[in-house]
Order: C-alpha cells, then sequence, then structure tokens
C-alpha cells in the first residue's frame, strides 16, 4: 500500500489483525462479518450519538426534491460541521482530467500518495524573470506567456489489472518476517484451511494480493511453509519460496519447516 493508504482508516478496517501493526479501535468499531477469504469484512461502528441519530431520522432535516416527495437525500448532523468544513472536494482532484481544477491541491494529493511532504508549489516570479534580458523580442515574452498558461499534464492513469500490454509491477512483501506476532486468527485458520485441501488456486490469488500473508504465524509459531511441509505438498511449498517465505525460523518448539516433512 502507499503511505496514504497505510493511513487511511478503510485499509485499516480491512487489514486489522491480519498484517502486523494493522488495528482499529474497538472502542469505535466491532466486526460482525467476515468472508471466507477475508475479501468482505463488515463492522458495526460504536458508540454513535443518539442525539445526532434522532436529528437525521427527522423528517424536517431532509431535503426534498419537491414537498412531499419520496426524494429526500439525508443531510449530516451539525455534530461534523467542523469536520466536514476541513474536507477537500473530490471534484478538485478529478477536474485535471477534464484540463480544470485546482493544481496546488493536485499536486500535494500526489504527493501524499508518494509519502512526501506535501508543499506549496514554487512561486513563478522572482530570479527568472529578473535574469531576463532587456532585449528580449516581443515574440519570446509572448512564448514564455504561452509557456506558462500551459497546463501541466495530468499523472498517467493507473492500470486496472486487464491491459494486455502492460500489466502492473508484482506485490511485494514489507514486513519483516521476524517481526510478526504469533497468533491464532481467521487469517491463520483460513490458511491452513487452503494448504490442508491443496487448493493452489486461491493460496497463490491470495498471497498475489497481500505478500504478507506468507510469513503469518499461529500461537505455536508455524506458519504456512510449516503446514506445507506437514502436508508433504511440494508444489505449495515450491510456491511459497517463490512468494519470499523464510524457511530458517524456527517454531515454538524449535523445528524448522523442513523438520515436519512426512
Amino acid at each position: 500500500p502507499t503511505p496514504m493508504m497505510e493511513e487511511s482508516l478503510l485499509y485499516k478496517l480491512h487489514s486489522a489483525g491480519m498484517r502486523p501493526g494493522v488495528s482499529v479501535d474497538p472502542n469505535r468499531f466491532k466486526e460482525v462479518f467476515r468472508s471466507k477469504f477475508q475479501k468482505v469484512r463488515i463492522y458495526q461502528v460504536l458508540k454513535v450519538s443518539q442525539e445526532s441519530k434522532r436529528w437525521v431520522a427527522d423528517p424536517d432535516n431532509r431535503i426534498c426534491d419537491a414537498p412531499g416527495s419520496w426524494y429526500c437525500v439525508g443531510q449530516y448532523p451539525p455534530a461534523l460541521d467542523k469536520l466536514i468544513a476541513k474536507r477537500k472536494n473530490f471534484a478538485q482532484l478529478e477536474d485535471f482530467n477534464k484540463g480544470g481544477g485546482d493544481d496546488e491541491y493536485t499536486k500535494e494529493y500526489m504527493a501524499r500518495m508518494n509519502g512526501e511532504k506535501s508543499s506549496r508549489p514554487s512561486s513563478r516570479s522572482g530570479s527568472s524573470k529578473k535574469s531576463k534580458s532587456s532585449s528580449s523580442s516581443s515574440s519570446s515574452s509572448s512564448g514564455e506567456k504561452k509557456k506558462k498558461k500551459k497546463k501541466a499534464a495530468p499523472p498517467p492513469e493507473e492500470d486496472d489489472g486487464y491491459g494486455e500490454e502492460s500489466q502492473p509491477p508484482p506485490r511485494t512483501s514489507t514486513v519483516n518476517p521476524k517481526d510478526v506476532p504469533w497468533e491464532n486468527t481467521a487469517a491463520t485458520t483460513a490458511m491452513w484451511e487452503l494448504i490442508d485441501r491443496a487448493d493452489m488456486q486461491n493460496i497463490d490469488g491470495w498471497l498475489s494480493q497481500d505478500p504478507d500473508a506468507v510469513h503469518m504465524r499461529s500461537e505455536d509459531g508455524r506458519g504456512p511453509l510449516w503446514w506445507a511441509n506437514e502436508k508433504g505438498n511440494q508444489e505449495i511449498i515450491d510456491l511459497l519460496r517463490a512468494k519470499g517465505v523464510r524457511n530458517d525460523l524456527k517454531d515454538s518448539t524449535g523445528k524448522v519447516p523442513r523438520e515436519l516433512r512426512k
């Protein structure tokens, strides 16, 4: 994930308890559903203001396209006014595709996407103007003005994964296997079940989407490579090795994965 994505609530809700160091406040969110392969997770939002809920439910606070109409869009309760006042209109980002928008906001957004510190664009006035020769022709001055007015080309669109000519580079793990916590989770259970039934397709798909999962460890210190060796499945072992799993780590009994090979 990009640094900006790692800071997002959506990323934390999806990856909490599945990736090292990712968690959500249990006093604010309660997980009520998780799909078989961790693709979908649903949370209940806790401690919602009852006053705000009553305000939203009040028909007088709904905006209808006509009196008595069935089409009435909702409004955010007043308690969120301060937070909403800080938001940036998403159209400011999208408008660069149409040749408009806020250039400064777009640069700040892209810098944050790349994990860089946001900064204001440098002023166009300054030493470059002072260094112009007094003998510059009117045509060159006109060309300079046109150059200033020229808008920056929009950043390239991300590959949607369906293109045949160009594909995004494969994802790689970003965690230190030694730092992965040992704990029994829904993810370790799901991975064990996939290895137990030799489901190569889903194991490969999971690890391609979440490379860090190859390093997961249950509370006994064992992980995918131990389980694959225990099952004697060389095909899965080769897949895990290709995904970067370590084969020299030890479980709680001091055994490395190959010692479980039957």
